[in-house]
């Protein structure tokens, strides 16, 4: 595998920040995820089964409502 053109990427000015900011801006939303889990799992007493179910019904839910401009924009 080639490395040198990962390497010239990186030395763009700007690139490295760029992508921390990226890395940074995703833990909220993995976080989410995790929290919704543990607490149908551990607050619910459900099991791990029913808390995919429920994230898989948030992510549906996302997915099949059209965006609204304007939205969350108060």
């Amino acid at each position: 595998m080639n490395i040198k053109p990962y390497r010239t990427a990186l030395a763009l000015p700007g690139l490295r920040s760029l992508l921390l900011v990226a890395v940074l801006a995703r833990i909220p939303l993995t976080a989410t995820g995790v929290t919704l889990t543990f607490h149908v799992v551990l607050d619910l007493d459900r099991g791990y089964g029913a808390a995919g179910l429920r994230a898989d019904h948030r992510g549906l839910r996302r997915r099949r409502q059209p965006a609204r401009p304007g939205r969350g924009t108060r």
